[in-house]
């Protein structure tokens, strides 16, 4: 029977090879899509799940609420002490360990490079189940000065050497000191949201650090991260709700009015903090979904291809139908002979799509910037995918042809034809309001994207080279002045500037005291600059005046507030009002106010920052340049450095570059958004032109009658187009709801954004109508050019 079966299918294929491809082509795009789609679903939805008790780890999260204006914002900093406090007040928690991150320069003889240098608890390697390859766990935590270090650091500074009692020196403002290396840790897994080259679990080596690790500070300066390991059985929200009484018990009623803590999952960092806190993790779920959707809807395209022309052909198959219903063929046979046909092209069209992704897979990779890997357990999910396509595929081509009558279709009549009329007119409209939407949806990406790239931001960012300085290297700072002045005496080298941070990033939300202001409810961005930043990114000082070097009290007591600051604190001569920043206790009084500008990305909307000069807190010097001989001013500034920090090394970017990362994800989206909808719009014509060709050969005596009665090619052109036209238009009116709601909640996602252009419905209509007429005009001058006579004899 099955031998049959596979007969029949093959010769079907040989007779029918147009419709064959179509078929072919379309589940393969469909599932080469679906398949790439599922790589990197695959990889994103693995992050942290290598941790044997990820399911009870759980990352402090603190939220702060304006009472004034009722936001809140999430921060994952918390203060020093939190963890310990948490670890001794709940018996739920097993184990607790802090974390304080950043980057130092690490050197060993002739070798040095920047690197993660990160502090820790003892117990991280309780919490976190990162394997120690060698070295003895009690031993890390008896030297005041030990470290561990992960494998590939260890082959790049020790080559094949044994990294164990090496002495490593680390130069840095808070942990610098000689560490001698008692540990080896396996590479971090990639999909790990904790990065760091070395580790240390002592903090007795800088005060700095035994400070914020031990000393409850009210202030906005939140270095730490602090993990939970929680009890089996424990319940997190049972837990949260007791975290009130705890802050009842340790701060002051002000403070806790305004702060309340809660517990993330840490498997849920990298994809739902945005989404839950509007914090970066790295991933997105909401991409996770969408392409998700994407893949899925591809495929459904090419199951619809497949169903519309297998009923399309039904009137040439009905007298199959009816003649081996008449030898005795049972319904169940004939379904089983279609799903047959239905899983043979699926899996033929797998083995396709398994060659295409092996082909694309490099470029892939290096679109998304991840390494991905196509496993037996892909390929097992692949095969089930395929088989899943293939039953719904062909179950409404089986259903529908086996229930032919052999009476009726023998004589030449079947009650089921308008049904299957309208069937596939129903998946034509599915197929062109999907592509027809997603089209739509990339015209609005682009658009935002567009008016990302033009929109003013307040600062000139253009010919601004960056580099970074390293605050907590004082082998950088301490040369600033002196690199920034030797800079300058290139002729194309108009300005330079140091600060603290720069655009994009943005300063953290601090805590200020302004005249006549309560406490509690205010907090700015902070940016700390030196007297040349505003004139070097050409920032309008609208009040007062700009930082002066020749004024000893700017450098100690002056700030500067931007509009939206002075709008916040309600004040209409700014010029003169005392400010204080409690963290440093610094006192002084506000001598100008700038012109809004974005610090942030354009997802935030303009926040109150708050500007002054702090001595030896510079991470950034921005120097601007000409537009002439830009390569041999970046050498020029690449020699001074090496002359006068050999020891560093060069580097640097431009800064509307560097501006382009924080949309790198929705740039990334778009790419991707294209190519899909090409494809999803590709294979949807595919099924219209297989449609079109079909028409045409249902109706070819028609054509050839009307072609000797002396109708032209516009009337065979208009008679063919009607029909689809109706049907494309029909999925244009379904998409237009459909992809205004999707762009909508897309830009939701950011502050300062297009309003969505009628311009890119009507490209989503356009190209809908342009591709039909193309295609059924092509069909119309195929049948046109035929011997009428010839056309006259076909059944």
């Amino acid at each position: 029977m099955w031998k049959n079966y596979l007969t029949i299918i093959i010769r079907n294929i040989r007779n029918h090879k147009l419709y064959s491809l179509i078929n072919v082509v379309g589940l393969s795009v469909g599932l080469t899509s679906c398949g790439l789609i599922l790589l990197w679903i695959q990889h994103e939805i693995k992050y942290d799940q290598h941790h044997l008790n990820g399911d009870r780890i759980y990352r402090v999260l603190r939220q702060v609420k304006n009472k004034t204006t009722g936001d809140s914002y999430f921060s994952n900093g918390t203060l020093g002490p939190l963890g310990p406090a948490l670890k001794a007040d709940f018996p739920e928690i097993k184990a607790m360990t802090r974390i304080f991150t950043g980057s130092s320069w690490v050197q060993y003889k002739d070798k040095g490079f920047r690197e993660r240098f990160w502090v820790a608890d003892g117990s991280f390697l309780d919490v976190f189940t990162f394997p120690l390859l060698k070295g003895d766990r009690q031993a890390l935590l008896k030297h005041p000065y030990s470290v561990v270090v992960t494998e590939t650091t260890a082959r790049k500074y020790f080559g094949s050497e044994d990294p164990i009692g090496k002495v490593i020196t680390v130069e840095d403002r808070y942990t610098g000191g000689d560490y001698e290396i008692v540990g080896i840790l396996k590479d971090l897994p990639s999909q790990s949201t904790l990065r760091f080259a070395f580790l240390t679990f002592t903090v007795s080596s800088s005060p700095f650090m035994q400070h914020v690790w031990e000393v409850w500070r009210k202030s906005s300066y939140r270095p730490i991260k602090t993990y939970l390991l929680l009890s089996e059985g424990t319940s997190p929200a049972d837990l949260e709700r007791k975290l009130p009484d705890f802050t009842t018990r340790y701060f002051d009623p002000k403070t806790r009015a305004n702060i309340t803590y809660h517990l993330q999952p840490f498997r849920r960092i990298y994809l739902y903090s945005y989404s839950d806190y509007g914090l970066t993790g790295g991933g997105d779920i909401t991409y996770i979904y969408l392409f998700a959707a994407i893949g899925t809807l591809i495929l459904l395209i090419a199951c619809a291809n497949f169903m519309n022309l297998a009923t399309a052909r039904s009137a040439k198959r009905a007298r199959e139908v009816g003649i081996r219903k008449t030898v005795g063929a049972h319904k169940l046979q004939l379904i089983n002979q279609f799903f047959s046909e239905s899983l043979f092209i699926s899996l033929l069209s797998l083995l396709f799509s398994i060659s295409l992704i092996e082909l694309v897979l490099p470029a892939f990779e290096q679109f998304v910037g991840v390494d991905l890997s196509f496993g037996v357990s892909e390929l097992l999910i692949m095969i089930a995918l395929t088989v899943l396509m293939g039953l719904l595929a062909g179950s409404y081509p089986a259903f529908f042809l086996s229930s032919f009558q052999p009476i009726q279709v023998l004589g030449g009549k079947h009650a089921n034809a308008l049904k299957g009329v309208r069937m596939r007119e129903v998946l034509i409209v599915f197929q062109f309001c999907v592509s027809i939407a997603l089209i739509i949806c990339t015209g609005v990406v682009y658009q935002q994207l567009n008016y990302i790239k033009n929109k003013k931001l307040g600062f000139n960012e253009e010919m601004v080279v960056m580099t970074p300085l390293f605050a907590r290297d004082r082998a950088l700072t301490s040369k600033y002045e002196l690199i920034k002045q030797e800079f300058l005496k290139h002729p194309n080298i108009h300005r330079a500037t140091a600060s603290q941070i720069t655009f994009g990033y943005g300063g953290g939300r601090e805590l200020v005291i302004p005249e006549g202001i309560e406490y509690e409810e205010v907090r700015m961005r902070r940016m700390v600059v030196d007297e040349d930043f505003l004139d070097t990114f050409e920032i309008d000082v609208i009040a007062g005046r700009n930082l002066n070097k020749d004024i000893a009290s700017d450098s100690t007591n002056a700030f500067i507030l931007n509009e939206t600051a002075v709008k916040q604190l309600g004040w209409k001569d700014p010029i003169g009002k005392q400010f204080t920043w409690p963290l440093t206790d610094r006192r002084g009084t506000v001598i100008g106010v700038v012109r809004d500008f974005h610090l942030r990305s354009l997802h935030e909307e303009i926040e109150p920052i708050f500007i002054f000069k702090w001595q030896e807190k510079w991470n950034w010097l921005s120097v601007k340049i000409g537009p002439e001989n830009v390569s041999s001013t970046i050498d020029f500034m690449a020699s001074k450095w090496k002359q006068f920090i050999p020891n560093r090394p060069f580097e640097s970017w431009f800064l509307n570059e560097y501006l382009e990362e924080f949309y790198l994800k929705e740039i990334e989206i778009f790419s991707a958004l294209e190519i899909f909808t090409l494809l999803a719009f590709f294979v949807a014509c595919m099924g219209l032109f297989g449609l079109a060709n079909f028409s045409v050969e249902q109706r070819i005596k028609e054509i050839g009658i009307r072609k000797v009665l002396g109708a032209n090619l516009a009337d065979i052109f208009t008679l063919l187009s009607k029909e689809f036209l109706k049907l494309i238009a029909i999925a244009y009116v379904l998409a237009l709801p459909l992809a205004y709601y999707a762009g909508e909640q897309w830009l939701q996602n950011f502050a300062y954004r297009i309003n969505q252009s009628v311009i890119v419905f009507i490209i989503g209509a356009v190209s809908g109508i342009i591709v039909t007429l193309l295609i059924v005009g092509y069909q119309a001058g195929k049948a046109w050019s035929e011997d009428p006579v010839k056309m006259l004899r076909q059944e």
